[in-house]
């Protein structure tokens, strides 16, 4: 499947949440919040790009989730905003807690990736040991 559509509409979907930030977002804060929503993304793509799709994409839903919840949730979160209930008052988002965030996601998604290139060259040099080892079986065997 091609990628074309989806990279189209995350960046309209990027240009309309810069346009739509409150003015409590700096452009700062509104620039990390897309990093991390494209960072986010990217497990999504591979899943969607890749032809053998695992039956349960569980780093694609969790970069989802962080896409969601981490990213877009910085646009539309009004600052100062009271929590009356537990009696303080959010004043702003931190440049310091975005850099965090996409700094934790990128690392999340690349030791995945990471893990997921060795573990399959670990399973074909495996494979390509058992098959060896059938082979030399088989001709004993004769």
């Amino acid at each position: 499947m091609s990628l074309k559509i989806p990279i189209i509409i995350s960046v309209l979907v990027s240009i309309g949440l810069w346009y739509v930030r409150g003015p409590a977002v700096s452009t700062l804060s509104a620039t990390l919040a897309l990093a991390t929503l494209w960072a986010s993304l990217i497990p999504t793509f591979v899943y969607i790009r890749s032809k053998h799709r695992a039956p349960m994409p569980f780093m694609a839903l969790t970069g989802g989730y962080y896409a969601v919840f981490f990213a877009m949730s910085v646009f539309f979160l009004p600052t100062p905003r009271p929590l009356p209930k537990y009696g303080v008052q959010i004043s702003g988002l931190s440049v310091e807690g975005l850099t965090l965030v996409l700094v934790g996601v990128g690392l999340m998604i690349g030791s995945y990736f990471l893990a997921e290139k060795i573990y399959s060259t670990y399973r074909a040099s495996r494979d390509r040991h058992d098959d060896c080892s059938l082979a030399q079986r088989r001709t004993s065997q004769n």
